[in-house]
């Protein structure tokens, strides 16, 4: 109702703040001037250390006349735009195309199961870079979705069947692997969409309102109460949302049949079904409030963050961003993992070399 009534017909000035969705189709009437900053905050995904960063960057020459042409939709308008001609003619024609920013482990995956034999030499439209199709292969090998020949394991032709990543999807087939399926899918919905908590009380005081050995287990209790729509913290539309993707992922995973697993279940498998999805984001701690993810980047736990002891930990949603000061990724929601469970579950994974080296200006040796 409060979203029909900014949007309809009014005698009052009216302010809108808006995202690159101004950018679409969308027509709000009485729109006459359109002020624009010049500048997008655009995903991008990093696969140096896989994860998604959030960029701010200024927008091309194309996306300027698409937000110009909001004020002009109904009637004649004006654009004030906040740069100088000399930076209008430096700005790039067009927007960088999707393949070349985002995340390709889906897409190399169908690619290697249409018989695809090599990524890199396939006729894209747009060629994404070299780098991004490595990192996706290297994820596909770790979630067991190809070989370490590249080929397509049993495996990873079941997770390219599923409409979901295969990050996804691995936890989807681990969850029905271990008789879990119900709570599987109630987890893979909450990585999938938008963080139904919404913990500002412990961000501002710097600490988490408890102490745990998964995010995603209190958020679980909370996704099963049918009361917490009204609890405070609490966002109400994520939590819709999540809901309904938990119950078609449930419709999904209905046609999946259990597999034989090869490794005991000693431990809680809603702790061993975020390892198996997020191999490459196991992390070791530091101290109570960070750690070093795999490939050496570091990681620092959002104050409402609830994993605050044991040697190791998943980052399940470690986002970089250039407005953190220590440019480390934030880690809102963890998951603890034992050592003994990352050498069972990734055991083909593990690579352990011992280097020594020798400093001569400092006369010391450094083994790693």
């Amino acid at each position: 109702d409060a979203q029909q009534q900014a949007l309809a017909p009014s005698d009052r000035q009216r302010v809108v703040l808006s995202t690159t969705l101004a950018e679409t189709s969308l027509t709000i009437d009485g729109v006459t001037t359109v002020v624009d900053s010049g500048l997008a905050r655009v995903p991008r995904f990093d696969p140096k250390r896989g994860l998604d960063r959030l960029e701010l960057v200024r927008i091309s020459k194309a996306s300027a006349t698409q937000r110009a042409g909001r004020a002009g939709r109904t009637r004649p308008g004006k654009c004030i735009r906040l740069w100088t001609a000399s930076e209008h003619v430096a700005m790039r024609d067009f927007e960088d195309a999707e393949v070349r920013r985002v995340d390709l482990a889906p897409t190399v995956l169908a690619l290697r199961s249409w018989g695809v034999s090599d990524p890199k030499a396939f006729r894209w439209f747009d060629r994404p870079e070299d780098a991004s199709l490595d990192a996706a292969g290297r994820l596909l090998r770790l979630l067991g979705a190809i070989d370490a020949d590249d080929r397509v394991t049993e495996l990873g032709e079941q997770l390219s069947k599923l409409p979901v990543h295969p990050r996804i999807g691995r936890l989807l087939i681990a969850g029905v692997d271990m008789g879990v399926p119900g709570q599987a899918c109630a987890l893979a919905a909450m990585l999938s969409e938008k963080d139904i908590v919404r913990d500002d009380e412990s961000r501002a005081s710097g600490t988490p309102r408890t102490m745990g050995s998964s995010d995603l287990l209190w958020r679980l209790a909370i996704l099963d109460d049918e009361t917490s729509s009204h609890a405070s913290g609490i966002d109400r539309v994520a939590l819709r949302q999540v809901r309904r993707v938990r119950d078609e992922l449930d419709r999904i995973t209905r046609r999946l049949r259990p597999r034989q697993i090869d490794f005991a279940i000693e431990a809680d498998p809603l702790l061993l079904l975020p390892l198996l999805a997020y191999p490459d984001r196991v992390c070791r701690r530091r101290d109570h409030a960070s750690g070093t993810m795999i490939g050496g980047g570091g990681v620092r736990l959002d104050p409402a963050c609830v994993v605050r002891e044991g040697d190791f930990f998943v980052a399940l949603d470690a986002r970089s961003d250039q407005r953190s000061r220590s440019r480390e990724a934030t880690v809102r929601i963890a998951s603890r993992v034992e050592r003994e469970r990352i050498e069972t579950l990734l055991a083909s994974s593990i690579q352990t070399d011992r280097t020594v080296t020798f400093d001569e200006s400092t006369g010391k040796a450094t083994a790693r």
